[in-house]
């Protein structure tokens, strides 16, 4: 039997040639099959394919005395196996080609995203910079606004007042001299003239009073406008100072472990030391010690270097976080601002009320306090612990230095620290001065201090003299006394050691504001009074109030609340029926 190992091939296609006992259709079949082809085929593929072909032509055949031919058996390799690891790496290959391209796709899609979402983050800052410019601008043009509105009504009014007590005096003098002559004449037409500018000015009245209500509540919209971008600076205020902490407690930890890190440097520094002044023989520890002191120099540095890093992003924070209150300080103002704009158009004196924690009251809209059902109104309601309080006052003490007497009494059952109440209204009229002072104003401040007690008024910087209280038509003209001149706060602080005040009195500090511009050739005087009523018991408090006490407090009284600008600061720790007595003295009705 021919082997296949002994068959001839054709060199060009590797088939082994037919043995020769084939007949000669097999002969030719093998002939044409061992014809060369353009198709490449691997050799052991080929080689299988032949022996298929072989044994099917056997099969069929079936010639006689024709010997099968069998090929012998050699060494046989795993070719499935190899075939399926091929698939399998070949599958895998495609699974990874595949899930390349699908992470490529999607870094790309999250590039773009991230692009769009910087887009839009840089408009939202653009937004954001350029809405605050409007509302500053905003804020700033309605506060001039109002203000030049204000002096023009308030020159109208005080114009037209000043036409109508004219007329009035004449008039009057007029009545006068004609009732002189003859006591039982009686002018009628005077009379009528009389009642007919009472007619006109109880109408210019009313008309100053709708003006007065449309522009409050044009201001009053433009407040709740701006409420929801109030809160929105304060949570950034409270985020930044959050912020802030945070670095400032990394901060003083890098400082305490650089701290730590000087200290083992001066340790080794001192070992080192040691180690050569006892022995030479130590250099290869010296030189241990000197490479250990090298690695803790080098991280040394580094921390300086951090430490440096954290300080920059600490100034860079709080630069941030100091612009961002400079803006919620000035809202502030401007808010403080508005509000005393438009409580200025209302007749009635302001009062402020700080409420303590725990007390069995209510409190509506920050207007209205509700004890027992019964309720009152006031200006405004603060807690105990609001620290807005004292500064809520700031624009209505400035009004002193633009021709107005202004008033501030304090009522109660809480003692005021006089002292600092004296510095805070002397702090806030040297900053409205400060913005006067480029229009070309200068003020001279001092200051005098009245006891009034039942019917004896003495110098309150020297009891040892009687003080006069001068009227005129009802309204305080001048006050004797020792004057101190103020320049600083320091002038305040010595003033209030010579007070001499006396339990159960009422204590007037007056506050003298000479001002002049000589470019606008103008000058005036005004006086801004701090009045301490606390040093009385809850009841006298009420009866001056109401113009019930001693003739002496009663003149005095009645003069704050016609010529003055006045304003109730009252403090109270229970609801006793004598406070609800006050309390509804200085409510707005």
């Amino acid at each position: 039997m021919v082997s296949v190992g002994d068959m001839p091939s054709s060199s060009e296609s590797n088939i082994p040639d037919p043995p020769p006992s084939r007949s000669s259709a097999i002969n030719s079949l093998a002939d044409m099959h061992s014809k060369t082809t353009n198709i490449p085929v691997s050799k052991h593929r080929s080689y299988h394919s032949l022996v298929a072909v072989k044994e099917s032509l056997n099969a069929k055949s079936k010639i006689s005395g024709l010997e099968k031919w069998k090929p012998p058996k050699e060494e046989k390799f795993d070719t499935e196996e190899l075939q399926n690891d091929k698939r399998m790496l070949d599958r895998e290959l495609r699974s990874s080609q595949a899930s390349l391209d699908q992470l490529e796709a999607e870094f790309q899609e999250k590039r773009r995203m991230y692009r769009i979402l910087e887009k839009q983050a840089s408009d939202a800052r653009f937004r954001l910079r350029h809405l605050e410019s409007r509302f500053e601008s905003k804020g700033n043009n309605i506060t001039s606004r109002i203000q030049h509105e204000e002096s023009t009504a308030e020159l109208s009014l005080k114009e037209m007042q000043n036409r109508l007590e004219d007329e009035f005096n004449k008039q009057q003098f007029q009545l006068r001299s004609e009732i002189m002559d003859s006591a039982n004449f009686e002018d009628t037409e005077a009379i009528n003239e009389i009642e007919g500018l009472s007619k006109k000015k109880a109408e210019l009245e009313s008309r100053l009073e709708e003006v007065s209500n449309e522009r409050d509540e044009a201001i009053r919209k433009e407040i709740e406008s701006n409420k929801s971008e109030l809160a929105a600076l304060r949570s950034e205020n409270e985020k930044k100072q959050a912020h802030l902490a945070e670095l400032e407690a990394e901060l003083e930890a890098l400082t305490k472990q650089t701290e730590e890190k000087e200290a083992e440097l001066e340790s080794i520094r001192k070992e080192i030391k040691a180690f050569k002044e006892s022995s030479t023989s130590a250099e290869a520890s010296t030189e241990h010690l000197e490479e250990t002191l090298h690695q803790k120099r080098a991280e040394l540095a580094s921390l300086d270097k951090d430490a440096v890093s954290w300080i920059e992003n600490i100034r860079k924070e709080r630069e941030q976080y100091e612009s961002a209150r400079a803006k919620y300080e000035n809202y502030l103002s401007v808010h403080r601002t508005l509000e005393d704009a438009i409580m200025s158009f209302d007749p009635l004196p302001r009062s402020y009320v700080r409420v303590p924690a725990g007390l069995n009251v209510s409190i509506d809209e920050e207007r209205i306090l509700t004890v027992a059902d019964r309720s009152y109104r006031f200006s405004k309601i603060f807690h105990r612990d609001d620290d807005s309080f004292l500064i809520q006052w700031e624009p209505f003490v400035q009004r002193a230095l633009t021709q107005h007497n202004v008033t501030i009494t304090f009522v109660g059952s809480e003692q005021q620290d006089i002292q600092s109440r004296l510095l805070d209204g002397f702090a806030y009229l040297q900053r409205g001065q400060d913005k006067l002072k480029a229009k070309g104003w200068t003020f001279t401040l001092s200051i005098q201090c009245t006891s009034i007690e039942g019917e004896t008024t003495r110098d309150g910087f020297d009891s040892s003299n009687e003080c006069k209280l001068v009227y005129e038509r009802g309204k305080l003209i001048e006050t004797t006394g020792k004057r101190i001149q103020l320049s600083c706060a320091s002038d305040v602080k010595n003033a209030v050691q010579k007070l001499q005040q006396q339990p159960g009195s009422s204590v007037v500090f007056l506050f003298s504001i000479q001002a002049v511009n000589e470019k606008a050739k103008k000058a005036f005087v005004n006086h801004f009074s701090i009045v301490d009523l606390t040093q009385k018991d809850i009841a006298s408090q009420a009866q001056t109030i109401n113009l019930k006490s001693t003739q002496a407090e009663t003149q005095f009284f009645s003069h704050v609340q016609t010529h003055t600008r006045s304003s109730y600061v009252c403090e109270f720790d229970n609801t006793a029926p004598d406070t609800l007595i006050l309390l509804s003295s200085i409510a707005r009705s």
